[in-house]
């Protein structure tokens, strides 16, 4: 994997179909609220990849929010 350049798309010239990118078992995410690293942003929409999601977020969790 590389970043996409202007002479280069790397994988965004990649179009998979959303029944390849869906997870069907069902998943728990716990996600800290205080993640530098990984945002809160990044859990929007997840419930369209993930169709059995339970989701717990954190307040105060961080990304080390399994040590925490």
């Amino acid at each position: 994997m590389r970043p996409p350049t202007h002479t280069d798309p790397a994988a965004t010239a990649i179009d998979l179909p959303l029944e390849m990118l869906q997870i069907k078992c069902p998943t728990q995410v716990i996600w800290g609220m205080k993640d530098l690293a990984l945002p809160p942003a990044l859990i929007e929409g997840l419930d369209q990849y993930v169709s059995n999601l339970t989701l717990h977020t954190i307040d105060e969790g961080t990304h080390w929010i399994i040590y925490e």
